[in-house]
């Protein structure tokens, strides 16, 4: 959506994000962000696609004091930061932040492993249309997260270290309800069905299916796979794929 071009935008664990024209495969423009590394995935807001802004978000990986940038998509100039001095503490940032396009202003969610700050779960307003300017919503503690959020009707969803799954009330971070696996970690993310309210969870043996009342969770069903990868649902077809340890 950036004047006719095409562009995706990669990280790299020497703290850094990429610009990459899609069709040539050259480097259009590449930011060092501080506090190195980072390791998560790069999120968007774009104009084009009804949001009130253009930027390119990622946080960073260090043990503490993290920070959540914002860069022009266009160039890699920054465009705003959240964090330190005034929210110190925030653990690293090992997954793709969400962007809530429906909210007003729009937001974006990220998670965090603990850092000296106890919330790993946060919320940050972008501000009025133009130039991004964050603002804290909310925080909670939802342990330890080593992947991604997940935003859907109003609901986000994250699996943390501990095998926990907990949704949380987008508008305030408040009505957490949480699933206890007790599986190890959870990986990657919580994949949802969009039509419905199932996800999808991968932990060190199991693929699970849940289902979220609101108030409680229910365990559909859990089939054993030898250390799954993240589960990856097709509504089209009612299946949900993963690749299992054992080559398969």
């Amino acid at each position: 959506p950036l004047a006719g071009l095409s562009r995706f935008f990669v990280t790299t664990q020497d703290g850094r994000v990429h610009a990459v024209d899609n069709k040539t495969g050259a480097l259009d423009w590449s930011r060092l962000l501080a506090p190195t590394p980072v390791i998560g995935a790069a999120a968007g807001i774009f104009t084009a696609f009804g949001g009130q802004h253009d930027a390119v978000f990622a946080g960073t990986g260090a043990a503490d004091n993290n920070v959540l940038h914002a860069l022009d998509p266009a160039t890699g100039s920054p465009l705003a930061s959240f964090g330190p001095p005034g929210n110190p503490g925030i653990g690293a940032i090992l997954g793709m932040p969400a962007v809530d396009y429906s909210a007003s202003p729009q937001r974006l969610y990220f998670a965090s492993r603990r850092g000296t700050a106890l919330e790993t779960l946060w919320c940050v307003e972008l501000g009025p249309p133009g130039p991004v300017a964050f603002t804290l919503r909310w925080k909670v503690d939802g342990g330890n997260v080593s992947g991604s959020v997940v935003l859907r009707n109003g609901r986000v969803y994250v699996g943390n270290d501990l095998g926990q799954v907990h949704s949380v009330r987008a508008s305030d971070g408040g009505n957490i309800v949480t699933a206890t696996l007790g599986d190890g970690p959870v990986r990657g993310f919580v994949f949802p069905d969009r039509a419905g309210n199932d996800v999808y969870v991968s932990t060190d043996t199991s693929v699970f299916q849940l289902r979220d009342n609101v108030t409680n969770w229910i365990t559909v069903w859990a089939v054993p796979v030898p250390n799954p990868s993240t589960p990856l649902f097709w509504p089209g077809t009612r299946y949900v794929y993963v690749g299992g340890g054992d080559g398969r």
